[in-house]
């Protein structure tokens, strides 16, 4: 799931930048990267929110009986 992610979300970049008029820099590059990685974390946190869920309801429970 996170290769499909980083494909589309890198394809969609791509045609932005390939439409912009302005010549791209080393500061749009590193927007570019920094867009995918946030778009990778949110994803993954979805992936994964039921583990998440559960393991702060665990870590709840534990940490109220000690």
């Amino acid at each position: 799931m996170s290769a499909l992610v980083l494909i589309i979300v890198g394809l969609i970049l791509g045609i932005y930048f390939y439409r912009r008029k302005a010549p791209m820099t080393v500061k749009d590059w590193f927007l570019g990267l920094l867009i995918i990685l946030v778009c990778m974390l949110i994803v993954d946190g979805l992936l994964h929110l039921g583990a998440i869920i559960e393991g702060g309801k665990e870590g709840m429970h534990t940490g109220s009986k000690s």
